[in-house]
């Protein structure tokens, strides 16, 4: 191969470094529930652990209002995977933590299935 016909690698294209997720608010608020429940200080991640990557990946894949929203649903939980008030605990069992409105067990019911095949012989 002569030098004229060698290529040269294209450089990569340049990454803007995406911005970290913004997780102080989401400490501010665990902290403070956590000891308005226990009386007691909770422990933060340290920057860069697995448990801070992980928070911040249920950040920007959740968004901060619904993370922040979810928080007092630990603590008010008596649920069994609920009894470690942590923030492992909260990371872990986040899909858990939904308001059902009063009533429901979660699902559709029987009237609602029956509604909707009705509906959809229609079409």
């Amino acid at each position: 191969m002569t030098p004229s016909t060698a290529t040269t690698p294209e450089p990569e294209a340049v990454r803007a470094p995406r911005a970290p997720a913004p997780i102080a608010p989401v400490h501010a608020a665990f902290s403070a529930a956590f000891l308005l429940a226990t009386g007691k200080r909770v422990t933060l991640p340290i920057p860069g652990d697995p448990l801070d990557r992980k928070l911040h990946a249920l950040v920007i894949a959740q968004g901060l209002d619904e993370v922040l929203a979810r928080i007092p649903l630990l603590f008010g939980s008596a649920e069994w995977w609920a009894k470690s008030k942590d923030l492992a605990t909260f990371v872990q069992h986040f899909d858990k933590l939904v308001v059902v409105p009063a009533g429901r067990r979660g699902g559709s019911t029987t009237a609602e299935i029956l509604a909707m095949g009705r509906e959809l012989e229609g079409k």
